[in-house]
């Protein structure tokens, strides 16, 4: 059934814009682009600060960036998935995920550990494994 659904995850509060699109863009057949305003098929329509293309097609499904009471900006996956074959929740599961491993490997290099990227594994569970050196 289609419908406008709106889905978030803690690990997308402040995140960066860049960072967030390099993020989809690790998952297979994935943009996030940002020229994209306004999403739609036959039964919603919603504007967005970027909208999703899927395997080269402009799906309606986008991310808007929303602000919360403690002033934290949000951002939330919208629009419907329905006959896209992209499971909304799934979808922004995975971006968190990916955004999250990026976010640490970044935040190690810059502390001057070394991470190689064979150094990033995921594990059966699917969680991100991530072996950072630093030598005295």
């Amino acid at each position: 059934m289609s419908h406008l659904s709106t889905f978030k995850n803690d690990a997308l509060k402040n995140a960066d814009r860049e960072k967030l699109a390099k993020a989809f863009s690790e998952i297979e057949g994935m943009t996030l682009d940002y020229t994209i305003k306004s999403i739609q098929n036959t039964w919603i329509q919603d504007t967005v600060d970027g909208g999703l293309i899927y395997n080269g097609k402009k799906v309606p499904l986008g991310v808007k960036f929303n602000t919360d009471t403690e002033n934290n900006t949000i951002a939330e996956i919208v629009g419907d998935s329905y006959g896209t074959g992209i499971d909304q929740e799934e979808l922004t599961n995975r971006v968190s995920q990916i955004y999250q491993k990026n976010d640490i490997v970044e935040k190690c290099r810059r502390q001057r550990w070394y991470v190689r990227d064979e150094d990033i594994v995921q594990n059966e569970e699917g969680e991100y494994v991530i072996q950072a050196y630093r030598y005295a």
